[in-house]
């Protein structure tokens, strides 16, 4: 506490001694005590010590309203509230808490002001409505714990707010703080200075008073959500939103004659200062005279500052849509979901469910949301999100698909184009309970909300093109409010790339290709210039494949594009890139290359994790459609990235791979593998099919000598290579990497090999 107050303070004789501190200095005076400069000799340290006024430390009423601020105040442990070191209760009585050096939230505001007017620079935290923005989330995230700890503060006002030295912030003077829903006694006259608590009056300080305490209303946390308002108010405009007469009688019957008084928008008050429509919105749901319409919670305001404060748009409602009117859907039909077609047998997995599209496709941020109860009977719920046009009944085949489960198959899961690629287990709907449900995209950012809570956050790597929205479920056991669908609003913090994204949206491929590589361009050496690159190439690849008689040329400049990422901490993303070329080019040869390179030369690149990804999406894809894609894919992954066989989808394909492949007669079946072993027997096999003797060499020349069964493994990998026709490479093999095993049944094979390799009549290679 560094200020003075505007009122004559009383007059001492520095220093003098109070128990056993050293009061060096008065630096405040209030309605109900007055605040010392002090010195601790105990613990050697500057402190302030708030005493009670010596005219009132006689009256019992004034003393336990002093100790209960004391109380109060010791109950709380947050960071933005101040702390109590010690309380005295003798003749004398008073406390101690830290000594502030800064300045209070209103002296950061009048210097503001001063200076806009006189032409001055501003101060550093008043000019910047940022930084003003996380001072306030500071002063609400320490109400939001004051009012879950049971109590309110009731005068909240920009005096009772220090700004520190290092921008830390405190809230002052709990004086006339009480527990929520307490009946206090709101004695005396209500008459009190401007600006000051009257400790004879109703708690508070008129200027930042709601309007129902003019009533004797009793005070909540809509009031002190009321005063957060005016606060705010007051640092977006330098100005408080209304002029109130000094008592509450006079401002009670100006209402009664004038009516509730009007919301006033800070962005008309203060046109000049950067506040968005996000922080208008945010200052006027705490101003509502209606408490019904205020923010119920401080919790609420929290987390609208922080979607401000992070560049999340806020959400504005466009349009709803009711499952139950059929006109509202491009169409409402049961289609065979299907997985792993390619390498099955027989059907592979296939279930039925009913798929709602949007008739319209929406670009740039949505948001859809509804509350859903699913039935005791339901498997599940799904919400589609960006949808390509023109996907029809192949809808769940593109875009992404969030997956609630039930209680009998829980967990939330994540789809791109009907391939898993997030799940969390343990979540699942419960039966009978309504819960609110929300899907966000923001730029190339895709949430799950449940009852405002993240749930399940995904970031694309190539650019999401589809915009229509979706619902999937595989029976009617749910009830399903209207949908509502939201358009994000413009923040402060708006990607660079949102421009050239919307083009390629809209399919305007050529004014996104100017605009990414302008980015690129103008953005050498960051983020945002290595995405633009990246998304320069992508849009080249989309036009190839719009303009037929182009595409080699467009794929050609692709791949030019991303090459200019190498020597960039964005190297490994050239080769996704180029890998998306030779996928459009439908040649699986040159896709699995690249993508095998990326992952021998980057295994430990903070960027690895998106190749990882990608592959990922990749075998799955191919399982359904492409048997020889599918097994290329499961030996790059088995190979490079094995970790991903454990989970439950990739398992699941791995073993429906491994079961519908063509048993060789000249492959030994093996009993009792391990794991390890496992997977080197399918790679084995899946290099054999593919035709890759580089693979069986690197297999079979290598195998850890604590595999039980290495010399059967070896046989099987030699057997494969001798059907492929490289006798050659089978001799160079027993003869190097081999030469040292004396295990009598490896020389007994050695021997076989040599002697059908001498009588080998075919061309040797």
């Amino acid at each position: 506490m560094t200020h003075k107050e505007e009122e004559k303070p009383p007059k001492y004789s520095f220093p003098f001694q109070l128990g056993r501190y050293r009061l060096l200095d008065l630096i405040g005076v209030g309605g109900m005590g007055e605040v010392f400069l002090a010195e601790d000799p105990v613990c050697g340290r500057t402190v302030a010590l708030k005493r009670i006024c010596p005219k009132r430390k006689m009256k019992a009423s004034a003393r336990h309203r002093f100790i209960k601020e004391v109380r109060i105040a010791a109950k709380l442990n947050h960071p933005s509230i101040i702390p109590i070191y010690e309380l005295i209760d003798e003749e004398d009585l008073y406390y101690t808490m830290p000594y502030l050096e800064g300045q209070t939230l209103k002296e950061i505001i009048v210097a503001t002001r001063k200076a806009h007017e006189t032409g001055q620079p501003l101060h550093a935290m008043g000019g910047s409505i940022p930084s003003l923005m996380l001072a306030f989330l500071s002063i609400c995230q320490g109400m939001q714990h004051t009012h879950e700890k049971g109590f309110i503060h009731r005068d909240l006002k920009p005096e009772n707010i220090i700004i520190g030295k290092f921008n830390e912030v405190t809230i002052l003077d709990w004086g006339v703080a009480t527990e929520i829903y307490k009946v206090e006694e709101e004695e005396g006259v209500e008459t009190t200075s401007p600006g000051k608590t009257n400790p004879r009056g109703g708690a508070g300080t008129i200027e930042y008073m709601a309007p129902e305490r003019a009533y004797a209303e009793p005070a909540s946390i809509q009031t002190d959500i009321y005063s957060l308002g005016i606060i705010l108010f007051y640092m977006l405009t330098l100005h408080t939103p209304y002029r109130r007469p000094s008592t509450i009688k006079e401002w009670r019957d100006k209402l009664n004659q004038q009516g509730r008084e009007p919301p006033v928008d800070p962005q008309k008050v203060a046109p000049h200062r950067e506040i968005t429509e996000q922080l208008s919105h945010i200052t006027l749901k705490c101003l509502h005279p209606s408490l019904k319409k205020r923010y119920q919670t401080v919790r609420e305001i929290v987390k609208d500052l922080e979607r401000y404060i992070q560049g999340r748009p806020e959400w504005i409602q466009a349009e709803q849509f009711d499952i139950h009117k059929p006109n509202q859907w491009a169409f409402q039909e049961s289609i065979i979901l299907t997985k792993q077609m390619a390498i099955s047998r027989y059907a592979g997995m296939m279930e039925w469910y009913l798929l709602m599209l949007s008739k319209e496709s929406y670009s740039g941020n949505i948001q859809v949301q509804a509350q859903v109860r699913t039935l005791k009977e339901n498997r599940g719920l799904g919400f589609l999100m960006c949808v390509p046009n023109n996907s029809g009944r192949n809808g769940l085949e593109k875009g992404y698909l969030f997956w609630l489960g039930s209680k009998e198959s829980p967990g939330f899961k994540l789809f791109r184009d009907n391939v898993e690629i997030i799940r969390v287990d343990d979540l699942f709907l419960k039966p009978e309970e309504t819960y609110k449900v929300a899907l966000e995209k923001q730029d190339n950012v895709m949430r799950l909300l449940i009852n405002d809570e993240v749930k399940l956050t995904y970031t694309s790597h190539v650019p999401i093109v589809g915009g229509h929205f979706g619902l999937l479920s595989k029976d009617a056991e749910f009830e399903i409010s209207p949908i509502s669908l939201s358009i994000g609003s413009q923040t402060v913090l708006v990607n660079c790339l949102s421009i050239p994204d919307a083009f390629l949206l809209n399919r305007d491929y050529q004014n996104a290709l100017v605009e990414y590589r302008r980015i690129a361009h103008s953005f050498k050496g960051r983020p945002e210039g290595r995405e633009a690159i990246f998304r320069a190439g992508f849009t080249l690849i989309e036009m190839g494949k719009k303009d037929k008689g182009k595409k080699k040329k467009h794929f050609a400049d692709a791949l030019d594009e991303f090459e200019r990422l190498c020597k960039t901490p964005g190297a490994p993303i050239e080769y996704l890139g180029k890998s998306l070329v030779y996928l459009a080019e439908n040649n699986l040869e040159e896709e699995i290359k690249c993508l095998e390179l990326a992952a021998r030369k980057f295994p430990k690149h903070p960027l690895r994790y998106v190749l990882d990804e990608h592959i990922l999406f990749r075998l799955h894809e191919t399982a359904q459609k492409d048997r020889i894609g599918a097994y290329a894919y499961t030996l790059l992954t088995l190979r490079h990235i094995p970790s991903i066989h454990h989970l439950t989808e990739t398992e699941r394909l791995r073993k429906n791979l491994h079961m519908s492949m063509e048993p060789l007669p000249f492959i030994h079946e093996i009993k009792g593998l391990t794991e390890e072993e496992e997977t080197l027997s399918l790679s084995i096999l899946l290099s054999f099919w593919l035709a890759k003797p580089g693979s069986l060499y690197e297999l079979i020349q290598a195998i850890p000598e604590k595999y039980p069964h290495r010399l059967k493994l070896l046989e099987n990998g030699l057997l494969a290579l001798f059907a492929l026709g490289y006798p050659k490479l089978i001799d160079f093999i027993i003869s190097s990497s081999w030469k040292k095993e004396t295990d009598p049944s490896f020389l007994l094979l050695k021997n076989l090999f040599e002697i059908a390799i001498d009588d080998l009549t075919l061309p040797q290679k």
